[in-house]
This record gives structure tokens, C-alpha cells and sequence, in this order.
């Protein structure tokens, strides 16, 4: 079996959007995106990138209806990692990954919670009833 066709987490990626610079913190956040889709080991989901790149060239989503669909994609989550930084959006959906009682991955460096994020997905994850 390759790492394509069997079950994998979806991994909700997030972290500061808009303090203390958007550019720096979205170039940030697909980086992570990106390394973590490549990796394989997990499905990532971040709105944060398609509401940025909506928002900056159309100006069509406003910050509570981002915030909004980022909770349904939350719903959807196995698993959270996030960038550190200061965010107002970002305590709310910690608030309910805590809720919902979904295990998030933060830590000052985030290849630190990238590993921390591997080792649940070849240990919890790969022994859960979702993965069979």
C-alpha cells in the first residue's frame, strides 16, 4: 500500500493571519501547508490560505465570516498544528478544537509540533478505529 491510498488524518494548519504582518504569516503558513502535503502523512486543510488569497484580491470575505467557515472546516478535523504568534481568531478556534475535543499541535518552533504531530499520527491516529 502507498502513502496515498490508505487513511490519513486531515490536519486542520493554522496561525496568525493578520498581526503582525499577513504577507510574512500566509508566506509562513503555506510553507508548513506545503511540507506537510508533501510529507504524506496527513490530509491538511487551511482556509486561512484560500480566505487570504479571496480577501487580498477581492475583498469579498469579511474577518467574522472567515472565522466562520474556518469552524466548519475545524468540525471536519482530526488533528490541528499552528504557527505560533499572538491571535485573536486563532485562541477562538483552539477554543473549539478544545470543544470538540480535537488535539492541537503548537509550540515555538513548529517543526517541533510537526514532529509532535508525526508521532501522534504513527502512534494514536494509526491505532484508532478512523484509520482502519
Amino acid at each position: 500500500m502507498n502513502k496515498y491510498s490508505r487513511k490519513i488524518p486531515t490536519v486542520f494548519v493554522g496561525g496568525p493571519w493578520s498581526k503582525p504582518d499577513p504577507e510574512e504569516n500566509i508566506k509562513q503558513i503555506v510553507s508548513l501547508f506545503v511540507e506537510l502535503w508533501r510529507d504524506g502523512k496527513c490530509f491538511p486543510i487551511c482556509p486561512m490560505i484560500e480566505q487570504h488569497l479571496i480577501h487580498s484580491r477581492y475583498q469579498l470575505i469579511d474577518y467574522e465570516h472567515g472565522l466562520q467557515r474556518c469552524f466548519e472546516f475545524i468540525d471536519s478535523s482530526h488533528a490541528a498544528i499552528f504557527r505560533a504568534g499572538e491571535s485573536s481568531g486563532k485562541v477562538r478556534e483552539k477554543i473549539r478544537f478544545s470543544e470538540k475535543n480535537i488535539i492541537v499541535f503548537e509550540n515555538k518552533e513548529v517543526q517541533e509540533s510537526k514532529k509532535q504531530l508525526y508521532q501522534w499520527i504513527e502512534t494514536s491516529w494509526m491505532n484508532s478505529k478512523e484509520a482502519t
